[in-house]
């Protein structure tokens, strides 16, 4: 009886230091704030908080289809999960409510999130999308 509550107590202290440790990454991340990709200069990601699950907008660059300008395809709200390496993505506004799962870092020293290729179709979806933050 004595081994069962030593193992329970174990099992309790390790799982606790385990979900300590996830919200000690997310809010050393400093998510919250709008981020912008380096390369086209055009789309940014904007966090309302600094959590590991929640949402946050991607704004894209704007097209003239018709009479009309319009954001590029895949703007919008996307529900996210942050785990280790991988972000898992869900366009809010989609009927497809299963996950995808992209790689995902973030270099403090440098100030940059890296993000596998969620939105941009031209682009291999191995392709690293890079952002850097402009406005906490």
């Amino acid at each position: 009886m004595n081994k069962i509550i030593i193992i329970a107590l174990a099992i309790l202290s390790i799982s606790s230091f385990c979900c300590k440790k996830q919200k000690d990454i997310i809010n050393e991340l400093n998510l919250k704030g709008t981020w912008i990709e380096s390369s086209q200069l055009s789309d940014t990601l904007v966090f309302k908080k600094n959590k590991s699950k929640g949402w946050f907008q991607l704004n894209r660059a704007r097209e003239i289809n018709g009479d009309y300008l319009l954001p590029l395809p895949n703007s919008g709200l996307y529900d996210y999960s942050i785990n280790d390496d991988s972000i898992s993505l869900i366009l809010s506004l989609s009927n497809y409510r299963h996950p995808n799962k992209y790689y995902f870092n973030f270099y403090k020293d440098r100030g940059e999130l890296n993000i596998g290729n969620f939105f941009e179709d031209s682009l291999s979806t191995d392709k690293i999308l890079i952002f850097k933050k402009i406005l906490n």
